[in-house]
């Protein structure tokens, strides 16, 4: 059968530049495997020399050896960082160097010798394809029925280049092997090879990608294991700690009751202990609704703010004797959809905070209003402030600013603050003011309208 010359070498420059897209577009898309660059830059290559096919001059015919030697040594090098080894930077600066110097010498001495060309370009094709097989036999048992299939064209194909050197040496007609017809037939095989080892790599990707799936669902498996426990433990924690610091608070308030008239420092003991067990109890509420944060348990529900933080600062202000909470509210119900747990929390830390850090005989203001399409919520006070050097740390967990290690805390409420507002889409915002004090800002996005949803 013949194979014309013309027709040949553009369905191959075809099916080689296709590979190069199709190579680079799997390197673009996972840079993280690596050999993909190499594999999509030797077709690259086998292109250009494909360009010089049937050039007569003899640096023209050297250039189009030197492309397809380094085409066939990139595609190799390729191939071993595929399979997790080194890549060996020399190989393919020294392969086409040999090439150029071999083929400029052996059109320099022996011009009309074309066998002898084909039985070098034969040599080193099986040179590098031999390395390319060893790395295949050592590194690439994982790859299972890809592997095999890459190791059994390797070595047909290798066959086939020790038989069309030894061919180009001995056959009697010394321009057997350069006919056009037959020189065709060769090139076919040449790329027919490189393309066989583009196609074994992405079955090998497919198998490597198959495999990142199984584990990552795997992982994802284990994780919702180790979550689901990680709530039980917490709901039985929330009993197990809850309950006697509770008990503990109420024999002490009993006791208060008791001893109302004894006075003393019997009733300043048990104020310390009622006092220690609400920090502790806080701090207990805290962990949990941090951890319940952490794991994205929260609901989706129609909250009213204005009401939320009516009940709150009722709530501080029954705890906090003596202190003066002023609540500003607009005429009209402002609505966020939410956690309504997870935002008191949220709330009741931050004005928590401003009674803890300002003086006795200082109100704080808590305001609520509509600012630029979203719901603020501004709690400010005359207390110590933030320090300026330490604002971008706020918020941070278990972080507390130097001016306010004296006093208890456990830096766990505002990393909790903003955490929770930022599960529901919005923003906290720490600032000292100008007459002294600081402020904190929480941003929550409004609930759309029933005409935004509809759109």
């Amino acid at each position: 059968m013949e194979l014309d010359p013309t027709t040949a070498t553009v369905f191959l420059t075809a099916i080689t530049a296709t590979n190069a897209v199709i190579a680079f577009l799997l390197w673009r898309a996972m840079p993280g495997l690596r050999g993909l660059g190499l594999v999509a830059l030797a077709h690259l290559v086998q292109v250009v020399g494909f360009l010089f096919m049937g050039a007569k001059a003899p640096h023209l015919i050297t250039l189009q050896n030197i492309a397809h030697v380094s085409a066939i040594a990139l595609v190799t090098e390729g191939l071993v960082m595929f399979v997790g080894k080194p890549l060996r930077v020399w190989l393919l600066v020294v392969t086409p160097l040999v090439t150029a110097v071999l083929w400029e010498t052996m059109q320099v001495y022996h011009p009309s010798w074309v066998g002898l060309r084909v039985a070098a370009f034969s040599v080193l094709a099986l040179l590098l394809y031999g390395r390319c097989l060893g790395v295949a036999l050592r590194h690439g048992r994982r790859f299972g029925v890809a592997n095999t299939v890459l190791i059994t064209g390797l070595v047909l194909h290798m066959v086939w280049s020790s038989g069309r050197g030894i061919l180009a040496l001995t056959h009697p007609d010394p321009d057997y092997i350069s006919r056009p017809d037959v020189h065709s037939w060769l090139m076919l095989e040449l790329v027919f090879i490189i393309n066989f080892i583009f196609f074994s790599v992405l079955v090998m990707v497919g198998g490597l990608i198959s495999e990142e799936l199984r584990l990552r669902t795997q992982t994802l498996s284990d994780a919702q294991r180790l979550n689901d426990r990680l709530r039980e433990f917490l709901h039985l924690l929330s009993h197990e700690l809850r309950t006697p610091l509770a008990i503990i608070d109420r024999t002490a308030e009993m006791a208060q009751l008791v001893q109302a008239d004894a006075g003393g420092d019997l009733s300043e003991r048990l104020e310390v202990i009622r006092s220690t067990a609400g920090r502790m109890g806080g701090l207990v509420n805290n962990l949990l609704a941090a951890e319940r944060a952490d794991m994205d348990e929260t609901r989706d529900e129609l909250v009213d703010l204005g009401a939320l933080l009516q009940e709150i600062t009722a709530m501080l202000t029954h705890k906090h004797e003596q202190r003066a909470i002023g609540l500003t509210l607009p005429p009209e119900p402002i609505m966020v959809t939410g956690d309504a747990d997870m935002l008191s929390v949220a709330f009741t830390n931050v004005i928590d905070n401003a009674l803890k850090f300002s003086p006795p005989c200082q109100s704080i203001q808590v305001g609520l209003r509509v600012e630029a399409g979203q719901a603020m919520v501004s709690v400010s006070d005359r207390g110590i402030g933030f320090p300026p050097d330490q604002l971008s740390r706020i918020g941070e967990r278990f972080f507390r600013a130097g001016n306010a290690v004296k006093i208890s805390g456990s830096g766990l409420g505002t990393h909790l603050t903003r955490n929770i507002v930022a599960k529901h889409g919005g923003s906290v915002h720490f600032r000292n003011r100008r007459d002294g004090g600081a402020q904190v800002d929480i941003v929550l996005p409004l609930r759309p309208s029933p005409l935004e949803a509809d759109d």
